[in-house]
């Protein structure tokens, strides 16, 4: 296996474990409101906006590394 490969997934996976009980948290706190059955408070829909524009800036952070990475496989064409 790539060496490098198992330094990034390891990587990965410490950070994720790291980021559990926060990612725990905000999902109780998303979900509390529909659980409750009531609407959400000013702060939660605060709360909730801004986890979602995190999620977003993520998802698109790493679309760009994706294409980044994919750019310096290619190889080049003379």
């Amino acid at each position: 296996m790539n060496p490098e490969y198992l330094a990034i997934a390891v990587s990965a996976v410490e950070q994720l474990a790291e980021a559990a009980p926060s990612i725990v948290s905000d999902i109780k706190s998303l979900l509390a409101p529909i659980k409750e059955g009531r609407a959400p408070t000013h702060a939660e829909w605060l709360a909730a906006e801004a986890a979602l524009d995190a999620a977003n800036a993520k998802v698109q952070e790493q679309e760009q590394e994706q294409e980044q990475e994919q750019e310096q496989e290619q190889p080049i064409k003379n």
